[in-house]
């Protein structure tokens, strides 16, 4: 559930009360204002906590060696440990030494299933290592 409509009525609603207890002079109705807010405050953090176990997450998957001039395959795997599908733009970006890879592309990631999207890489120029520091 996305809390944004609801989040932007709760704050016209408190807007409205905080506007209405400083015309009225009531002193019961000046803080009534604070109740939406709460809800709003508290309404966004548990939608934070619960989003950020949705967070997709993707890696590559490279054959060891990949030799000039020779189309090879590559899976980007999209996994997400959500109880609901979920729509994924991604733009597809490779090293200047490999073939562009094409505009972006949209999928869908079923509940709970990693989905295997295949790419054709094909290395262009020879690349340069970097070595680690000894």
């Amino acid at each position: 559930m996305h809390l944004a409509p609801r989040s932007l009525l709760l704050a016209s609603f408190a807007t409205l009360l905080a506007v209405a207890g400083m015309w009225s002079g009531d002193a019961g109705l000046a803080g009534l204002w604070r109740l939406p807010l709460g809800l709003l405050v508290l309404g966004l953090g548990v939608e934070a906590m619960t989003r950020r176990r949705d967070l997709p997450r993707a890696r590559l998957e490279l054959p060891p060696r990949l030799y000039l001039g020779r189309p090879q395959r590559a899976d980007l795997v999209f996994e997400h440990a959500g109880s609901r599908g979920q729509q994924v733009e991604y733009a597809p970006a490779a090293p200047a030494a490999i073939q562009p890879l094409g505009e972006p592309r949209r999928v869908a990631l079923p509940a709970g299933a990693p989905l295997v999207e295949s790419l054709e890489l094909l290395p262009i120029r020879l690349g340069t290592h970097a070595w680690p520091a000894l």
